[in-house]
């Protein structure tokens, strides 16, 4: 598969985010990086004791703390890439760290990204898709397969070696769908979560105009998490870009994650923590933003506060309600032109 670098862009708007992490003081560490508060992020790293963690969260909150401190981390070449891709990732680690550090501001930081790769790729006075069409088509023509785009609000790089191809059928509250699903495999670069956090977090998978992709590493395969977070998530999205193609990427994430509670069972009550964790009242920042609407118009449908006193059914009654409701609101809008039924 090779889509355009429009659909590239446009599939980054939704990513299905990071994949889920079970609630653990190196996972509650870290949730600040979604916020593009690294500062924070080292700050409680360094607060935890590392006799208290298991063997492999030592190793992540130690790798973390010595990639934040290294001025040259970005710098270092990736190993088993071609030269010119490693220094393409190069680029993009050292603008994600100056980034999530707040060494520049955003614009800033996008500012120096776009004249790093235009030095990089000599293409004097080209914008930012100009840019990474030229990068897809040299790291493809390394035999490797590539992602980027912004994912908000940061620009995205993923690069990846294999890719299997194959068809789903999902129920959905509204209806069945049947999407193309790519399971991808051996990635040199998950993106900027992966790289704030040593690969503890990343992205899971996201939607194209006419697919799912799958980071095969970041789920079990036949898990009630990979039927519902994943499978079921993303095709809601599938579902949805065909149904609304102007809705926001903020809705595009509450429809789905309202969908995740809806399917869930036995992770339902880790899905509700996970959002609380990760909830933002910032538009640009469409998975918090989400995450707060989701949790703020369930307590609303629950007339409670605290939802971990509500029953697994009443969580799940009040999200199909309220996914419904939302597209009623869409569709009083128009289909055609809905672009979001969330307040700011």
């Amino acid at each position: 598969m090779k889509p355009s670098m429009l659909c590239l862009i446009a599939a980054l708007a939704t990513l299905s985010g990071c994949t889920p992490a079970a609630a653990s003081p190196l996972n509650d560490a870290l949730a600040p990086l979604f916020t593009l508060d690294q500062s924070e992020v080292l700050h409680r790293l360094k607060a935890l004791d590392p006799a208290s963690l298991s063997a492999k969260d030592a190793r992540t909150r130690l790798c973390v703390l010595e990639r934040f401190s290294d001025p040259h981390a970005a710098e270092r070449p990736e190993t088993g890439l071609p030269v010119e891709v490693s220094r393409i990732l190069s680029i993009f680690r050292r603008y994600w760290s100056d980034a999530l550090l707040h060494r520049q501001t955003l614009d800033q930081a996008d500012s120096a990204l776009l004249e790093a790769l235009r030095a990089e790729l000599d293409l004097l006075g080209a914008d930012l898709e100009t840019a990474y069409a030229a990068l897809q088509t040299r790291i493809e023509s390394a035999g490797l397969h590539v992602l980027g785009g912004r994912t908000p609000p940061l620009y995205e790089l993923m690069i990846w070696r294999t890719q299997i191809d194959s068809k789903e059928k999902l129920s959905l509250p509204e209806g069945e769908v049947e999407a193309p699903v790519s399971l991808l495999d051996d990635f040199a670069s998950g993106g900027w979560p992966s790289w704030a956090s040593c690969d503890q977090t990343g992205t899971g998978g996201w939607t194209t105009s006419s697919r799912i992709m799958t980071v095969r590493s970041a789920w079990q395969r036949g898990s009630e998490a990979y039927r519902v977070s994943l499978l079921g998530h993303e095709a809601q999205h599938f579902s949805d870009k065909q149904r609304f193609p102007k809705l926001e990427s903020s809705d595009l994430e509450f429809r789905a994650k309202l969908v995740e509670l809806i399917l869930a069972n036995k992770s339902q009550a880790d899905l509700l923590a996970k959002f609380t964790l990760r909830a933002s009242r910032q538009r640009s920042l469409p998975h918090p933003f989400a995450n707060f609407w989701v949790l703020e118009k369930l307590r609303e449908r629950l007339h409670t506060q605290d939802l971990a006193q509500a029953t697994p059914e009443q969580i799940r009654s009040a999200a199909i309600n309220e996914l419904h409701a939302h597209t009623a609101a869409l569709l009083r809008s128009g289909a055609a032109q809905a672009g979001t039924a969330l307040p700011d």
